[in-house]
């Protein structure tokens, strides 16, 4: 089912981008960064493919609330290759 996702957001807003900001970062590269240079590279998480996958499976998620929804990608545990936001991460779509 093809969906157009150029300006899907996230069902609660104010909660997930709290979470981005506390739960998706990697503290120590952060912390590198000053205000102006994390908000772009956030901008660029918030706009990725990876994110909007994210946001896709949350609102089907709230749209369906009885379906169970699975996000799978290919990632690994091991490296994050000192990105700011982590590469790979379980979250629980709740």
């Amino acid at each position: 089912m093809p969906l157009n996702s150029e300006f899907i957001l996230p069902p609660a807003p104010a909660r997930f981008y709290r979470m981005v900001d506390n739960n998706f970062v990697v503290t120590v590269q952060r912390a590198r960064l000053t205000d102006m240079q994390y908000d772009s590279l956030k901008n660029d998480f918030m706009n990725s493919a990876d994110m909007k996958m994210i946001l896709t499976s949350l609102n089907l998620k709230k749209d369906y609330p009885t379906k169970e929804i699975f996000l799978v990608t290919e990632e690994t545990e091991l490296s994050n290759d000192h990105k700011v936001f982590k590469k790979y991460q379980q979250y629980v779509l709740s």
